[in-house]
C-alpha cells in the first residue's frame, strides 16, 4: 500500500470496499461490484456473502460481532455450506493490535459453527463437521504480526509476505497475508488477462 496525496495510508474501510462494499450482502450488489477474486478466484462464485454486518443481523446468533466479510460457498440442496470464508482487514501500517487478527477470525468461526445463517428470503445456511473454513487476516506484516504468527506456530509463506496454519480441530485453513502479496499474486495469476486489457 502506498501513501496518499495527503501523506497518509489508505484506511481499512477503503480497502474493505474494494473487495466487497461495507454494509452490503450478495442480495444488495451485482456480481461486478465486488473484487474478492483478488484474494481467491473461488470467492467470486458464492451462495451468500455479507460485509460488515453484525452476526445477530444475519444469523440466529445473539452476537454483535461483525466479520469484515463472511462468505458461504458451495451450498448444496441440504443448505450445508461446503466452504465458509472469513476475511479480516487491518489498516496499512497499523502497529498496535488489541487482539491477534487470526484469533479474531477463529472467534467468528466458532460463532458461525454454532448458529444458522438466515437469508432475507427465509432460506437458511448451515455448517457441519465436513465444512471447510478459510480464515484470512489481511494486513501489513510487522513485528507484532510476526510475534502472533510465531507464538501460534504458523509456517512462513514464501517471500516473507505471510503465514499459514491449519487447525484440524476446526477444519480451518488460516492465512495471514500482506497487502503486497495479494497484489503481486493477483498480477501473476492474471498477467495474460491484464495484458489483453492493456492494464500492464
Amino acid at each position: 500500500m502506498e501513501l496518499s496525496a495527503s501523506g497518509s495510508y489508505s484506511t481499512e474501510d477503503l480497502i474493505h470496499d474494494i473487495f466487497f462494499p461495507r454494509k452490503s450482502t450478495t442480495d444488495d450488489i451485482d456480481f461486478h461490484e465486488h473484487n474478492m477474486w483478488l484474494l481467491d478466484e473461488r470467492l467470486a462464485f458464492h451462495s451468500f456473502a455479507c460485509s460488515d454486518k453484525p452476526l445477530n443481523e444475519v444469523s440466529d446468533s445473539a452476537s454483535k460481532d461483525r466479520p469484515d466479510i463472511l462468505v458461504f460457498s458451495e451450498v448444496d440442496e441440504d443448505a450445508i455450506a461446503r466452504n465458509v470464508s472469513i476475511i479480516e482487514f487491518k489498516k496499512p501500517q497499523r502497529k498496535d493490535f488489541d487482539e491477534d487478527p487470526t484469533k479474531q477470525a477463529l472467534r467468528y468461526l466458532r460463532q458461525i459453527k454454532e448458529n444458522t445463517v438466515k437469508l432475507p428470503n427465509g432460506r437458511v445456511l448451515m455448517t457441519n463437521s465436513t465444512t471447510r473454513f478459510y480464515c484470512y487476516a489481511v494486513c501489513d506484516i510487522n513485528e507484532k504480526i510476526k510475534e502472533f504468527a510465531e507464538n501460534a506456530n504458523f509456517s512462513e509463506l514464501k517471500g516473507e509476505l505471510g503465514y499459514y496454519s491449519y487447525n484440524s480441530k476446526l477444519n480451518a485453513h488460516i492465512e495471514v497475508l500482506a497487502f503486497d502479496k495479494i497484489l503481486s499474486d493477483a498480477k501473476r495469476r492474471h498477467k495474460i488477462f491484464f495484458q489483453k486489457l492493456g492494464i500492464i
